[in-house]
């Protein structure tokens, strides 16, 4: 956000739609998998995915700046809109 300054705005509205549609779908998808595969494999699978959004801080901090640099061009013409 602190790169983008001036559509911050529009990044969070997005952010917050996006975690809210994903709480709203999470309390159906799980009942029911927890009643067809079993609790502990719930709790296995929801760790690995969670291990792996977690991962995604590694590429953002090794290339993190040079993605930044690349899509420089992209965000002036988003601000110019």
């Amino acid at each position: 956000m602190d790169s983008y300054r001036d559509i911050t705005g529009e990044a969070f509205t997005a952010v917050t739609f996006i975690r809210n549609a994903v709480s709203i779908g999470i309390p159906f998808a799980i009942t029911p998998w927890i009643q067809r595969r079993g609790i502990q494999n719930m709790f296995i699978v929801c760790g690995m995915i969670s291990l792996g959004v977690s991962a995604t801080i590694v590429p953002l901090v090794l290339w993190g700046k040079a993605a930044r640099r690349a899509l420089a061009a992209r965000y002036r013409d988003i601000v110019d809109i």
